[in-house]
Formats: structure tokens, C-alpha cells, sequence
């Protein structure tokens, strides 16, 4: 007997890349329904894209993973917390049961102690820090964001 699901993501697209996650073939979402807006955004294909994203059950999610857990080493869910969902749902609910297949790492646009601390229970990866065109990306030095690692899952 099938589960009903009730709580879905709004995936916009997915596919595999090799300049997401360094030193790793990469599954990656692109998740839609984007708050932030970010001046000079390149992926502003993903704001406000409540009427023409797909809607995905956790199972749908987990379908895609195990079909290409074999071609990839890596996953990430790009635009994870700003986009009308729950954090600590979409962190129990898809998070958790994908980090069971290999490691995750998840872009998340806006700084929040809450969400990092939970980001952190299931994902080896994590970008934080909404863009801003004056401080330039991760290749900027004057940037806002961080990309770190986790340690054993945990901040030390």
C-alpha cells in the first residue's frame, strides 16, 4: 500500500554537472519558487515560478536519485531555503532520506542560524549567502557567501 504524500518540492529542473561540488560528478535540482531575487542572478529563471514548476513527491525525488546514483558521486539541491517551503520539512523529509545514498550538498540564498544547523545533519556541503552583483560570487574575494564542508556532520 502506497503512502500518500502530501509534501512536495517545487523542482524546476535537474541534471548533471561537474562544476557545482568540486572534485565530484554532481545530480543536481534546481529548486523553484525562488524568494531572494537577487540583483544580477544567474539563475533568475527560478523566481517566482509558482505556476510553471513541476511539483515533485520525495518519492518522485528519489526515483531520479536512484536512477543516477550510479553515474554520479555527488548530490545538491540548489535555492533550498527561500521558496515558501518548510526547511526543517524538506530537511527531514528529502534531505535525510537522499543523504542515505551518497553525500548532499544543498546552496541555501539566505543566512539563517536554524536552517545551517539542520543543512548540517545530512549535508557534506554547504553554500550560504544570497548573491550580491557588488561583492561578486565565490570567485570574488570581497564576497558574502560561503561554500564550506561538514565535518562529520556537525559544526566544530
Amino acid at each position: 500500500m502506497m503512502m500518500k504524500q502530501s509534501f512536495k518540492v517545487p523542482v524546476h529542473d535537474y541534471g548533471i554537472t561537474l562544476t557545482e561540488i568540486p572534485d565530484e560528478i554532481t545530480l543536481y535540482f534546481n529548486i523553484g519558487n525562488c524568494e531572494c531575487h537577487c540583483k544580477g542572478c544567474h539563475s533568475d529563471f527560478l523566481w517566482d515560478t509558482h505556476l510553471n514548476t513541476p511539483m515533485k513527491t520525495v518519492d518522485e525525488i528519489l526515483s531520479i536519485v536512484k536512477k543516477y546514483k550510479d553515474d554520479v558521486t555527488a548530490i545538491v539541491f540548489m535555492g533550498g531555503n527561500r521558496n515558501g517551503m518548510d526547511f526543517e520539512e524538506f530537511a527531514d523529509k528529502v534531505l535525510k532520506p537522499v543523504s542515505e545514498f551518497m553525500d548532499v550538498g544543498i546552496y541555501m540564498g539566505a543566512w539563517d542560524a536554524n536552517d545551517l544547523f539542520v543543512a548540517s545533519q545530512y549535508c557534506r556541503w554547504i553554500k550560504v549567502g544570497c548573491y550580491k552583483e557588488d561583492y561578486g560570487g565565490l570567485d570574488s574575494p570581497a564576497t558574502n557567501q560561503l561554500f564550506f564542508e561538514v565535518q562529520n556532520y556537525k559544526f566544530l
